[in-house]
């Protein structure tokens, strides 16, 4: 696709986008973002990276949707199907890292504020794992080489 064609997605791709973006922008925190889009089938890297790309966005209200169904969960699953395509696209370790850093931040405070991590899962190793084999794939990218700096300085050393 050269730079001057718009993005590629066909109609069923289209209202899926559609529907995550305006459920998004709603914050309900009731709908099953994981089975919307764990058995829709297509092979367009774009769309893919599109959905997680929405997922790891905030609505309005800036809340963090934690449920394994939820927001963040769904758009780690987004992210494996376009690495499943198109392994070395680079949203596949950004998007990746954005969602990772939202899940391991909020499993953090739960940890401390409830004493125990035992409500959310704990991604802050995946976190630290991934934005260093992102750096390895991308060395010298400066967005990267942050993104792990933030990691290890957030939870390098308990």
């Amino acid at each position: 696709m050269n730079s001057s064609t718009p993005p590629s997605y066909s109609p069923e791709e289209n209202a899926v986008l559609g529907q995550i973006q305006q459920l998004v922008r709603e914050d309900d925190h009731r709908v099953d973002y994981w089975r919307m889009l764990e058995s829709f089938r297509s092979d367009n890297a774009l769309f893919w990276f599109s959905c997680a790309r929405f997922l790891t966005r905030l609505p309005p209200s800036n809340a963090l949707d934690l449920r394994p169904v939820g927001r963040l969960e769904t758009a780690l699953l987004a992210v494996e199907r376009l690495r499943q395509i198109e392994p070395d696209h680079l949203g596949v370790w950004s998007e990746r890292l954005v969602a990772l850093s939202y899940l391991a931040h909020a499993g953090q405070a739960t940890s401390r504020a409830l004493g125990s991590g035992a409500l959310y899962r704990r991604r802050d190793e995946e976190l630290i794992a991934v934005a260093r084999e992102a750096c390895q794939r991308f060395p010298g990218d400066a967005w990267f080489e942050e993104k792990l700096a933030d990691a290890l300085e957030d939870f390098g050393a308990d």
